[in-house]
């Protein structure tokens, strides 16, 4: 009986354990998933001239392409500004930051959505997790 008791409440304790970490790395999760949230709405608030020099290193890759490039309605003349000149720039309403771009038969997506939840993420995460002690 001893040991059934003993067996039980090592069980117990182990769940117990699991279930708080489990809890704890979700918790975590949420928090860098709103801070990427909150990221990608600071960048979509940014002023033109912040916004366009954004643009500029994002279009910096493309040299002189020529293409169509899609951006959101809010952002279309800062965009035409930075844009390369031979590509003609269209609104997009499933955008709401950065770009996406149809050049020289290639597509690229720059779009924040795409930026910070999938190309970047990890990267982001990790810089994420260490500067908010989550690791």
């Amino acid at each position: 009986m001893k040991v059934a008791v003993e067996t039980l409440e090592s069980k117990t304790r182990t769940m117990a354990r699991r279930e708080h970490s489990r809890k704890l790395l979700t918790a975590k999760q949420e928090l860098l998933e709103e801070a990427l949230a909150k990221l990608k709405a600071h960048l979509e608030q940014l002023d033109d001239v912040a916004y366009g020099a954004m643009l500029d290193k994002l279009f910096a890759p493309l040299g002189d392409a020529s293409g169509k490039i899609f951006a959101p309605k809010a952002r279309l003349e800062v965009t035409r500004k930075h844009a390369p000149k031979n590509c003609e720039v269209l609104e997009d309403e499933s955008l709401s930051g950065g770009f996406r771009a149809q050049v020289d038969g290639a597509e690229i997506d720059n779009s924040f959505d795409n930026l910070l939840f999938s190309e970047h993420k990890s990267a982001l995460v990790t810089y994420l997790a260490d500067s908010l002690n989550l690791v």
